[in-house]
This record gives structure tokens, C-alpha cells and sequence, in this order.
């Protein structure tokens, strides 16, 4: 199910925490996984590292201590339309979860976070982008068929 070290289906991602014992248990079963891994505390470091790299998915908290996850997330997207996000947080209210769904979150984890939920998000995640690239792929072939 989950791919070993060097395939290509790892992923970069980054986790913006600033609970210091998740970051650093979510950084160890990811890399694991063979995923690529950074991790930071706060909002503004998180986004730093966003304009530093490319990420395929940020896994982000709603409660930072210097800014809401929500104001990560937006800025986010304005920084690169095609990050993925997964809000994990404690602070699972309706309408928090609406809220971020609205910004574009493909998911929403409540913590405790238990291994076979971030896997299962991260599994649904990679199909859902498999198959647009699929999609878009198929409509390039059309449009190239058509032309010719």
C-alpha cells in the first residue's frame, strides 16, 4: 500500500505545527514512507519555506501561535494554486472545517492524529491528483488529434 524509499509516488511535504512531539512523529512515519519532509512551528516559517520550495502537500494546524491556520492556507495558495493542504487540529468546529474546505483543503484530520487516518488522506489525495493529471493528459491528446 505505502511505497518504500526512492519511488515515485514520495511526495515533498510540509508540516506547519507547533506542537514540537507532532512534528516530529508525523516528520519520522512520513519519512518512512519514503516521503521528503520539512517541518516548522509557525505560520511565517511555514510560508518562508514556501517560497523557498515546492511542495506537493502542507499538513497545517488551525491554531498557530502567530497566525490561523486558515491565513497559512490562503496565503498558501496565493504563493502556489497547486499545493494541497490537510488542516490537523483539534479545533474541528463546523465552522472551521467549512472555512477551510472553502480555502481549498482536500481534508481535515482531528488530532489525536492516528497513522491509518494520514495515510488513508495521503491515499486518497494521490488518486485524486493521478486521475486529473489523467484527465488533462486525455484532453491534450484530444485537442492534439483534432489539430492534426
Amino acid at each position: 500500500m505505502y511505497n518504500n524509499k526512492n519511488t515515485p509516488s514520495a511526495k515533498r511535504i510540509l508540516i506547519v505545527d507547533d506542537e514540537e512531539p507532532i512534528r516530529f512523529a508525523l516528520s519520522t512515519i512520513l519519512k518512512e514512507q519514503g516521503h521528503e519532509v520539512d517541518a516548522c512551528e509557525t505560520g511565517g516559517a511555514g510560508l518562508e519555506k514556501l517560497m523557498e520550495r515546492t511542495y506537493n502537500l502542507i499538513l497545517l494546524d488551525y491554531n498557530l501561535p502567530d497566525m490561523d491556520g486558515l491565513r497559512v492556507a490562503q496565503r498558501a495558495r496565493e504563493l502556489d494554486k497547486d499545493v494541497s493542504i490537510v488542516f490537523i487540529s483539534a479545533y474541528g468546529t463546523t465552522d472551521v472545517i467549512l472555512r477551510a474546505v472553502r480555502l481549498g483543503a482536500f481534508d481535515f484530520i482531528e488530532k489525536p492524529i492516528h497513522s491509518e487516518e494520514l495515510f488513508s488522506s495521503i491515499d486518497r489525495w494521490t488518486t485524486n491528483r493521478k486521475e486529473a493529471v489523467e484527465k488533462t493528459i486525455e484532453k491534450v491528446r484530444k485537442a492534439l488529434t483534432v489539430d492534426v
